[in-house]
């Protein structure tokens, strides 16, 4: 009787195990907000090293001229064309990068750097200094600096414009982490 009794408790907790493990993949991970680039063009710019561009999005305290985190848009890499895009904003962390998120930015003002990079790619800082070791003597080109904006007006989509920059949507955007 005692085997038996043994026996079913085991096949409850084996049970009960199966159907919390169970529970577990069925919960929802939480959402966080996140800065994000959702529509960008470029104009009267070429990369004068390949055939296509590669563009990068800066984000910046304004003040302070802290670096917060930048955007390399693989995909815009043509001038003159409207790009559709979802990118997100890294940040350099000192296990890597990570996604900036909007709690970060919210109560700060910020400004955008963007550039044509051709040195050190997101997330690194915008490099528009010619290096003197670089047998090409390098730099990314600087297409557009904004003006100071609040984050917390990333609320709603912000639409810009400035130097080469024709257009910038900025906006935060919800996903699971």
């Amino acid at each position: 009787m005692k085997n038996t009794k043994l026996s079913f408790c085991c096949l409850i907790l084996v049970t009960l195990s199966g159907f919390l493990a169970g529970c577990k993949d069925k919960v929802t991970a939480p959402e966080e907000s996140f800065v994000c680039i959702k529509e960008i063009e470029v104009t009267r710019v070429t990369d004068g090293i390949t055939a296509s561009l590669e563009v990068e999005v800066h984000l910046y305290e304004a003040g302070s001229n802290r670096f917060l985190g930048c955007s390399g848009l693989l995909n815009v890499d043509r001038a003159d064309s409207l790009y559709r895009v979802e990118a997100y904003f890294e940040k350099l962390a000192l296990s890597g990068s990570s996604l900036l998120r909007y709690d970060e930015v919210r109560d700060k003002n910020l400004y955008l750097v963007v550039s044509e990079d051709d040195r050190n790619p997101c997330p690194a800082e915008v490099d528009t200094i010619p290096d003197p070791n670089d047998d090409f003597r390098i730099a990314d080109d600087l297409l557009g600096i904004s003006a100071p904006f609040s984050g917390q007006l990333l609320q709603a989509p912000q639409n810009m414009s400035f130097g080469k920059v024709a257009h910038l949507q900025l906006t935060i955007k919800r996903r699971r982490i």
